[in-house]
């Protein structure tokens, strides 16, 4: 794994995942709740908040726990941080994402 410090976007290009931290929390337009941070960004400037909120919805469900997903077709994944979007972040959720991005990064040899 490389790390780098600056701003995440510059390297979004180069990069073959991009993790952005996130909830649980599909709207009733079926979008997850991207409305600060990285997240924003994301959705804004790449409208992934409908497919990130599908495939919440069918792995987990509104409020459900999934740890770490990939938007079907792109090099976003979703790292979750906790389940609804007031909520402070989780340290539970976010060690069960961890542990899964390590096991990719393992079995890749990242």
């Amino acid at each position: 794994m490389i790390e780098r410090f600056g701003d995440m976007w510059d390297a979004y290009k180069a990069s073959d995942m991009f993790v952005i931290t996130t909830n649980s929390f599909v709207k009733k337009n079926g979008e997850l709740a991207m409305g600060a941070g990285i997240a924003k960004v994301a959705r804004d400037r790449y409208g992934i908040a409908r497919f990130a909120g599908a495939l919440v919805k069918v792995r987990c469900g509104h409020l459900g726990e999934y740890g770490l997903l990939q938007v079907t077709g792109s090099k976003f994944w979703l790292f979750q941080v906790k389940t609804h979007w007031v909520d402070d972040a989780d340290v539970d959720l976010m060690s069960a994402a961890t542990d899964q991005l390590c096991r990719i990064a393992d079995q890749n040899k990242l």
